[in-house]
């Protein structure tokens, strides 16, 4: 059994180290494109912890049905980039509405799908919820498409601070702190119990700006109003599925089996016949196997 044990794990660990050899000698992206079948589309699921690095390749990976829970945004940037050039690959499917990433991150991928719209292919967006951040970078899409019974939430953004002035008396801790200049105000929580002006200037206006930001950006793809826009968002308008539809939030309402016809339709095949598609992750696997991405690759 020990000798069966050792001769398998030699055997996995040769089998990894001959793709690496290979891969190193021949063009990675036609490697990648062989793998693809024609007339496909890009599985872009995105609810998933980002990072800005992808983990370290893990070779069981190969042998699990489960995607990978962590992603780096070279894989995601890559994997775009990947597929517009792609003349196998003629759209993508787009599923962020609980992404767990920063609004940079977002911002990033965001931008990358804006691009790959350039090339004359469509991107479809589908989910049952969408938090705000998710709906920021599903809004890019051609269309988005949602479950009837989902919700969706667009509240603006906002700040929060803890303040530990009180906390410390109770237990006599007392904070030594060296500070000059009003603006200074990462230490401010250990020296006093609310928000001075200079602080709350400061984070409104960081505030102001970002949101500023995804606003105008939601308006521009959805070809709304910058102040209806706003209005709907300051009155907590849309909620649900059926409120963002009649706003022009989204473009229907069905469910995942509608959503699965709509692409049918879009890829020019019959209802009967099954979608190709490649997962995100796997357009970058044999990339992994021999290099770390470079941050050329992001771009």
């Amino acid at each position: 059994l020990l000798g069966t044990s050792v001769a398998l794990g030699l055997i996995i660990i040769f089998f990894f180290i001959s793709i690496a050899a290979i891969a190193t000698s021949v063009n990675i992206e036609k490697v990648d494109s062989a793998f693809v079948s024609e007339n496909s589309i890009l599985n872009l699921n995105l609810n998933l912890s980002v990072r800005d690095r992808s983990p370290a390749f893990n070779p069981l990976q190969f042998l699990s049905e489960k995607g990978p829970s962590i992603v780096g945004m070279d894989a995601i940037i890559g994997s775009i980039n990947k597929a517009k050039k792609d003349p196998k690959i003629k759209g993508i499917r787009l599923n962020s509405g609980l992404i767990a990433s920063g609004w940079a991150q977002t911002r990033e991928i965001r931008n990358c799908l804006k691009n790959f719209k350039k090339s004359g292919k469509f991107i479809y967006a589908y989910a049952d919820f969408m938090s705000q951040k998710g709906y920021y970078l599903s809004s890019v899409a051609d269309s988005i498409f949602m479950n009837p019974m989902g919700a969706i939430e667009l509240k603006g953004l906002s700040s929060e601070v803890l303040y530990y002035e009180d906390f410390q008396n109770q237990f006599g801790i007392k904070m030594e702190v060296i500070r000059h200049g009003k603006y200074k105000s990462a230490v401010e929580p250990f020296l006093q119990n609310r928000m001075s002006d200079e602080n709350r200037t400061q984070i409104k206006d960081l505030l102001d700006a970002v949101w500023t930001t995804i606003r105008d950006e939601i308006a521009e793809s959805r070809e709304i109003s910058k102040t209806n826009l706003e209005t709907l968002v300051e009155e907590l308008s849309i909620t649900d599925a059926e409120e963002a539809m009649s706003n022009g939030m989204i473009d229907a309402l069905v469910y995942e089996k509608g959503f699965e016809k709509s692409l049918k339709a879009a890829l020019g095949i019959n209802d009967d016949n099954s979608i190709n598609s490649v997962e995100f992750y796997e357009m970058n696997t044999l990339c992994l196997l021999y290099t770390s991405p470079s941050p050329r690759d992001r771009g």
